[in-house]
């Protein structure tokens, strides 16, 4: 966050004002019992998953994880209406600390900390103007502030892929409540499959730690079976536990 939120204050008051933003974040954790998230299933846990599946897949050359996500696949409806944002928004809460605690067993293999994440967003086939209602934009800059505020400095890069032309309209929208640094992190490519495949060579990750649907031969791994096993008592910080090589997902 530190390293985030420097450059956006005066010289003189930058003391004061991380102070303050590390009292706000360390209040909200506190607040909501985000250090013990993880303990145990959260309500709705099934119905929260199959409305919002996701998964882990490789790594690039220097470590960082990546976690993928099929818009298409996304049941923004049933969420908002039988789940609320306030119940889905404490869903991502626990999705953000699975896959921090997931970094940790990368770390111990790559042999140096690793804080950040890749993220892959498919928008093929996502309906963008079905859900642009007042209720799907509240729900939606709900679940981006989160991770731009509460997690600031996780994200390493964002590939929004098979992006209509008409995305540009919506990402106007969105780019306007995040932080700059964080839009610089951000890559969105359309459907050519070449020029998506150069984007990530330049980005050294190669086609093995990819999803299939995106040209590559990994499987991935769930976030649903990961939680599940975090919550049994399972670690990320035991060496001895090969999680990165099991196959499917823990």
């Amino acid at each position: 966050m530190v390293r985030c939120m420097w450059d956006e204050f005066p010289p003189n008051e930058r003391g004061d004002k991380m102070s303050e933003l590390l009292q706000d974040l360390f209040r909200w954790r506190d607040e909501g019992e985000v250090d013990s998230i993880l303990d145990t299933l959260l309500e709705q846990h099934e119905a929260y998953h199959q409305g919002w599946p996701s998964r882990i897949y490789g790594c690039d050359k220097f470590g960082h994880p990546i976690v993928a996500e099929r818009m298409s696949h996304i049941n923004v409806k049933m969420l908002t209406q039988e789940l609320g944002i306030e119940l889905v928004t404490r869903h991502r809460v626990q999705h953000f600390e699975a896959v921090t605690r997931w970094k940790r067993g990368c770390s111990n293999k790559a042999g140096y900390r690793l804080y950040r994440q890749n993220v892959i967003l498919d928008l093929k086939d996502f309906a963008l103007f079905d859900h642009f209602n007042e209720t799907g934009k509240a729900f939606l800059f709900a679940l981006v502030r989160l991770g731009d505020v509460r997690y600031p400095e996780t994200l390493h890069r964002c590939f929004i892929i098979n992006a209509p032309m008409y995305f540009r309209v919506v990402w106007s929208v969105v780019s306007s409540i995040l932080d700059p640094s964080t839009t610089l992190k951000i890559r969105i490519l359309g459907g050519d499959a070449k020029a998506m495949e150069a984007c990530f060579e330049s980005e050294h990750i190669s086609r093995d730690a990819l999803p299939q649907w995106c040209g590559g031969s990994h499987r991935g791994y769930t976030t649903q079976s990961l939680i599940e096993a975090l919550a049994a008592g399972e670690t990320m910080d035991a060496p001895e536990v090969d999680w990165l090589g099991r196959e499917g997902g823990p």
